[in-house]
């Protein structure tokens, strides 16, 4: 509404503008010298280039003349090539001698062939936003303020207005719809002070959606006061015939009569004796607006409006499915009757006088509201409203309220929910500036569910208050109802719900009393249905102190039982609560089964079927607290108290005992490697477990959490390893997170542990700190891999640093230092001393045999693997027996290409003790390299045969050593295969 004062202001300086330029080119006497100078003015007023590609023809007595031809608009850039505005003829005319006293008496303006073409885009942005480009937003605004003066208006066409052969296009992308107005011609009289002017206007016009057309003419007669600025237009009739398919064979006639008024100094308009008739319907009343030029703030109308066939008017203006659907119902009339006052500025909504008869429903009722954007409205009134189909009337009102409105989409979800009739009778007296609110009468019933209160109140936000009533809702065959609202979820599980209270009291004292909800849950995945859940919970609340308080409430059903009790303060300002929380032991997998819930995949599909809780809570809006809280997940028994403050911020401290727990239980089943073995799903150490969840945390999460956490596990099974005493404490804050220290005690040894991850710069840093001491291998391996070819007591540590945003870069960036030793112990399944006395006996007998059930002793394994950049180097890989001594270089694991290239050397020494000691003295000083390479997952091990062979076989033919290879390699084929296994 702004803009268009402008824009009609912006027009009125530049009619005025082309007079004064063809006064100073009409002296010049060859107005075509200054085409170029006229259209750069106008283009600069305009926002828009601006053309006369015809001839401009200009005289100056006794009128001053400017006449021009093919005037051309440019259009908005990304709407095409036509022009905005294009007009084959165009022509002003003023009195000469006038203008020397500065009066002007204007001619009648004369229009011929214009084409407008108007378009919005599918955003909504239409090509006419930008004129006037040069008007600034303070501009504009200074111009609504000031107002628009009629006077200038009427003295610029006080000549009469000549429009001939117009037309107007108008593409809207966004409705995906186009409306044509053609051969439109506009006359009006001359306008004279006091004497009223004649209005022609005749068009046809063409919509393509729905796909109608006519020929439409108005006329009218204009009374007008500059002084007061007060007009009326008195009669105005208009009759248009409409042809389409939608109104079949016969055209439609429909006319249109009444009043307009407009007082712009009150800035308002009217419309009086209003009649409008056509396609079988009648419309008649008044209306009368207020706030015009700033923006409507008052609407006042009375309107009759009666009709035999409302699937034919929504098939003619709407045109979509829900005329289909109106035109199968038997009655299709429709009378509606409405007074309705809207009053913004004052918050008032008045409708006096409210009576609907529509599609069989029948609705009156009275209602006003006062004071509705304030703190303390008032409501009062009644309705009464039945009917055997709500939702196709919600459509009726969303329709008309828009295409795309809310309440059209919910009644068309709502047209498959079954139940469709619907009744509903309520009165009403609400007043919160005087405390009263008065409901004696409530009942609603509808779409499955009835509703029905009476509620009477008075003094509220006094001493004095006082309140008293009832509530109970009913519901069933809920399913298509949650269907229709897209709540598949409920829709699958929830059939009945049944509320019920009664409540009296003052603000002092108010009980509530039953409190009762009781909820039916049935469908596919619930066992003989339907399943009742039942909700008891009888309350008192203290307005005046804000205090609410549960003394005891129960929640059974689905093979729950819940109970607790609840108390809350400061309500209404700052609220704060405070009680207790028991649920006894519990089935969560059958009952998420039930409900229709996904639970986490887990390898033992027996876990949480024993699940119970126990706790006391405290807290508001803003932070909780569970003290004394104790649960029970299967066979574990936990313990601990848990804080979070601050929920916009939050900072977490938690303290949580476990007795046991087989946390292996609870992780997705273990996936398979390419060579068919199962992997773990989870790192053994704890904080390698940390590590790997920690990168998959985004950055900014991290730097904003706040978290102090400890917790203990006396027996923990994870990765099938069995640890004991398990100690974390987790700090989280500024954007490091410390798990220090970490520790447990596992197979007669103990673990310590560090885990730093630092996400304070772009890029996250993580270091690890690991120590394993006195640790019993052979027990260890058997859990974890059920395969154990070590046993021994053995040292570990490590300390290693890592970079990256994601696992990947994390494995590529892993850089530090390890050191390993194994004392005491043996290598199971194979027995160097007789493998290398097998060797002896292949150099005097040509025969070699190897058993598997046998093992190497050593008194000592070390090494110190370096990581450099993923990769695992160990080049001082040391082992020593009594007779033998190990070593070893290469690549132990690629952790980024999960590989492995290794080389390990067995070598006799000089020694009569340990296995086969004096047998082996012989031979002192072979070396059996042995190479490991391929997958991490599935090496292979391949000792250099043909090398040993002959450094203890000499003057052996070629032929003699290739039989003998294949002779060893057969026979080590079993172990080889064990070992890598």
């Amino acid at each position: 509404m702004k803009k268009g004062f402008v824009f009609v202001s912006l027009g009125l300086g530049i009619v005025i503008l082309l007079v004064v330029i063809a006064g100073v080119i009409a002296l010049n006497l060859d107005p075509n010298r200054y085409k170029a100078y006229i259209t750069g003015k106008i283009s600069q007023q305009m926002g828009r280039q601006f053309e006369i590609k015809g001839d401009l023809k200009v005289a100056y007595y006794p009128w001053l003349h400017i006449e021009a031809s093919q005037v051309f608009l440019e259009n908005a850039e990304g709407f095409g090539d036509l022009p905005l505005l294009a007009a084959d003829h165009v022509m002003v005319r003023v009195k000469t001698l006038p203008l020397l006293t500065k009066q002007l008496e204007m001619d009648t303006v004369v229009l011929k062939g214009a084409r407008i073409n108007l378009a919005k885009n599918k955003d909504s942005i239409s090509n006419w936003e930008d004129l006037g480009g040069g008007t600034t937003e303070k501009e504009l605004e200074k111009a609504v303020d000031k107002g628009f003066d009629m006077a200038n208006l009427a003295v610029l066409l006080q000549g009469g207005v000549d429009i001939q052969d117009a037309a107007v296009r108008f593409d809207d992308r966004s409705m995906d719809v186009t409306y044509t107005v053609s051969d439109l011609d506009i006359t009006t009289g001359m306008v004279t002070p006091g004497d009223p002017v004649d209005l022609k206007l005749a068009f046809h016009g063409q919509a393509t959606s729905p796909e109608i057309s006519g020929n439409a003419a108005l006329e009218g007669k204009i009374f007008h006061d500059f002084a007061t600025g007060q007009y009326q237009i008195t009669p105005f009739s208009a009759r248009a015939q409409l042809a389409g398919p939608a109104l079949g064979k016969t055209p439609a006639l429909l006319t249109l009569a009444c009043s307009v008024k407009m007082d712009l100094a009150k800035d308002t308009i009217s419309v009086t004796d209003l009649l409008a008739t056509g396609m079988d319907t009648r419309a008649a009343g008044d209306i009368s607006i207020g706030g015009v030029k700033s923006g409507i703030s008052l609407v006042d109308m009375d309107l009759d409006v009666t009709g035999k066939d409302l699937a034919q008017l929504f098939k003619v203006f709407e045109g979509g499915p829900l005329s289909a659907q109106l035109a199968g119902l038997p009655d299709r009339s429709f009378d509606v009757k409405a007074k309705i006052v809207t009053d913004t500025d004052k918050g008032m909504v008045s409708v006096s006088k409210l009576a609907v008869q529509m599609l069989g429903a029948d609705i009156t009722g009275e209602l006003e509201a006062k004071k509705i954007r304030s703190a303390a409205p008032s409501l009062t009134g009644d309705v009464t409203a039945t009917g055997p189909d709500l939702p196709t009337l919600l459509q009726v009102a969303g329709t008309l309220g828009g295409s795309g409105s809310r309440l059209a989409v919910l009644g068309k979800r709502l047209a498959a929910s079954g139940k469709k009739a619907f009744h509903m009778e309520t009165r009403f007296d609400v007043d919160m500036e005087q405390g009263r609110i008065m409901l004696p009468v409530l009942d609603v019933a509808g779409l499955g569910i009835t509703v029905k209160a009476n509620v009477i109140a008075s003094h509220l936000g006094s001493k004095k208050a006082d309140l008293e009533g009832q509530v109970a809702l009913e519901g069933g065959q809920l399913g298509l109802l949650f269907t229709a609202l897209e709540q598949t979820a409920l829709a699958a599980v929830l059939d009945t719900v049944s509320v019920k209270t009664s409540f009296k009291g003052n603000s002092q004292d108010l009980v509530m009393t039953p409190l009762q909800a009781r909820f039916g849950l049935a469908g596919k995945q619930i066992p003989n249905p339907p399943v009742f859940v039942t909700l008891d919970a009888p309350a008192r609340i203290q307005f005046d102190s804000q205090i609410l308080d549960l003394a005891s409430f129960s929640l059974k059903g689905l093979d729950l039982d819940v109970t607790g009790t609840l108390n809350a303060r400061q309500f209404q300002t700052s609220p704060e609560f405070s009680g207790s929380l028991s649920v006894a032991q519990f089935n969560l997998r059958d009952i998420m089964q039930k409900l229709n819930l996904p639970l986490p995949a887990t390898s033992d599909t027996r876990v949480f079927e024993k699940v119970a809780v126990k706790t006391d809570f405290a807290g508001s809006f803003a932070d909780i607290r569970l003290t004394g809280f104790s649960a029970v997940l299967d066979d574990s028994q936990m313990n601990g108290n848990l804080a979070v403050k601050n929920f916009s911020d939050p900072d977490i401290t938690c303290d949580l005992a476990v007795d046991k727990i087989n946390a292996d239980r609870y992780m997705p089943e273990a996936s398979e490697d390419p060579g068919g073995k199962k992997q773990p799903a989870r790192p053994v150490t704890p904080e390698t477990a940390a590590a790997a969840a920690a990168v998959q945390i985004p950055v900014e999460l991290l730097r904003a959490l706040k978290l102090k956490a400890a917790l203990t596990i006396e027996d923990l099974v994870v990765t099938g390893a069995k640890l004991s005493r398990v100690q974390v404490q987790v700090n989280a804050k500024d954007g490091i997170l410390t798990k220090d220290p970490l520790s447990a005690d596992l197979y007669k040894g103990t673990y310590a542990g560090k885990v730093v991850l630092d996400a304070t710069k772009n890029i996250p840093k993580l270091a690890i700190d690991t120590t394993l001491k006195g640790v019993e291998v052979e027990p260890l391996l058997m859990d974890m891999t059920q395969n154990a070819l070590i046993r021994g007591t053995g040292d570990v540590t490590a300390d290693l640093t890592t970079t990256g945003l994601d696992v990947d870069a994390m494995k590529q960036n892993l850089n530090g230092n390890m050191a390993f030793s194994f004392k005491n112990g043996a290598v199971k399944g194979f027995n160097a001393g007789k493998f290398l006395r097998s060797l002896k006996s292949l150099r005097e007998s040509r025969t070699f045999a190897v058993s598997e059930q046998e093992e190497t002793d050593f008194t000592e394994l070390t090494g110190n693997p370096v990581v450099k950049n993923g990769v695992v180097f160990l080049d001082d890989l040391a082992g020593k027996s009594p007779a033998l001594r190990v070593s070893g270089t290469g690549i132990v694991a690629d952790i980024v290409t999960q590989t492995i290239d290794y080389t390990a050397v067995i070598t006799v020494v000089e020694t009569s003790k340990g296995q086969a000691g004096k047998e082996l003295t012989e031979l002192a000083g072979v070396s059996v390299p042995i190479f490991v390479k391929g997958a991490l997952s599935d090496p292979s091990i391949t000792p250099d045969i043909t090398g040993v062979i002959t450094s203890i076989i000499t003057n052996v033919p070629p032929e003699t050593v290739d039989q003998l290879k294949k002779s060893v390699e057969k026979e080590l084929g079993r172990f080889l295969k064990g070992l890598s296994n």
